[in-house]
């Protein structure tokens, strides 16, 4: 079984070599959602506790509250270079009276339109992007691709959602309070399923079991 130390040295060494090997025009995607926050906190572990890129945040108007909240606070508080980039046509997208089922393939054509775009405008060679194992969907599972016009490279590519709460409550990473409400993913707000009480439950239920396996490797063990 691979340990989470091991899952952050790999994740480590992916940050660190594509860092070296391009020196310009490295940039790192963030939601604000934990997957790409961890990424963020794994960059700023490495380099003196600063961010040594620009954070692209895809900013659609169509975001949470408390997801432009959480983007504001922790930019501050880490000093982020924030590069927001408005994503056009989304707000109109979504006034349709189309269905979501519609909706969905003509939110991904226009994202990823609005992603090349700012590929090009901003002279992106590697994006940094926070897909995690589960994320994929049968997909094969690489460490970096080009796609959109640049290199996306995936430092999180062999952690769970596990393993991103393990990281989280280990380092004591700040995350968007709307996962205890039982959100599981952070997307736009029409397309974000709203929380039900079993979704609560099974998200302090991991939160409890990662704090209980966390309080066991502290305990000197028996001879």
């Amino acid at each position: 079984m691979v340990s989470l130390k091991q899952k952050i040295d790999f994740a480590n060494h992916i940050l660190k070599k594509n860092l070296k090997e391009s020196k310009k025009g490295v940039y790192v995607a963030w939601s604000g959602g934990k997957e790409s926050t961890v990424m963020l906190h794994l960059l700023k572990i490495l380099y003196q506790n600063k961010v040594p890129i620009p954070v692209l945040f895809g900013d659609s108007s169509l975001e949470h509250e408390e997801v432009y909240k959480f983007i504001k606070s922790i930019s501050e508080r880490w000093q982020l270079t924030i590069v927001r980039q408005e994503i056009p046509g989304l707000q109109s997208l979504m006034e349709t009276k189309k269905t979501i089922k519609d909706i969905i393939p003509r939110v991904k054509k226009t994202f990823k339109r609005s992603l090349e775009n700012i590929v090009i405008e901003k002279g992106i060679n590697v994006l940094f992007w926070g897909s995690r194992w589960q994320d994929h969907n049968g997909e094969t599972r690489v460490v970096s691709e080009k796609k959109f016009g640049t290199k996306l490279v995936y430092p999180l590519i062999h952690f769970n959602e596990y393993d991103i709460w393990n990281y989280i409550l280990h380092f004591n990473v700040p995350y968007l309070k709307l996962y205890e409400k039982g959100y599981r993913n952070i997307n736009i707000l029409p397309l974000m399923k709203s929380p039900t009480e079993s979704s609560q439950h099974i998200f302090q239920k991991m939160i409890d079991h990662i704090r209980s396996d966390q309080l066991k490797q502290l305990q000197p063990s028996r001879v």
